[in-house]
């Protein structure tokens, strides 16, 4: 489990290490069978803000007078609904910055691209 790019990445596998005579790491081997990359709370409440903030417009134009409707007035032809002046904005959620389906960084990437021996097998 690692922080990247204000997210938390959870890489799920083995990890098996071989060491030698002198206690020195010989191999270090981490195989991921799957990950997960989950995105702050408060991140997604940022991104949100402006959809729910023009959510709150359209409710308020829209909402009858008094806040409840006689009978008699919901037995007539419903009035078309008003839009606030513009158009609802988008949810502005960041792309990943994980490498391909990798589950590994590209500052990762770039490190085990010079690493002395390396392996990625991206089958599922």
């Amino acid at each position: 489990m690692y922080r990247a790019h204000k997210s938390q990445l959870v890489a799920h596998g083995t990890l098996r290490a071989q060491f030698d005579a002198n206690q020195k790491i010989e191999l270090l081997e981490f195989a991921t069978s799957h990950h997960e990359e989950y995105v702050s709370r408060r991140g997604i409440l940022e991104a949100a803000r402006p959809l729910h903030e023009w959510q709150k417009e359209w409710q308020k134009a829209n909402a009858p007078p008094d806040g409840k409707q006689s009978p008699e007035m919901s037995k007539k032809k419903a009035k078309p609904m008003k839009s606030p002046p513009t158009a609802p904005p988008e949810i502005d959620i960041p792309d990943t910055k994980l490498k391909g389906g990798l589950g590994i960084t590209p500052a990762v990437f770039r490190f085990l691209e010079v690493s002395q021996v390396w392996k990625i097998d991206a089958t599922p």
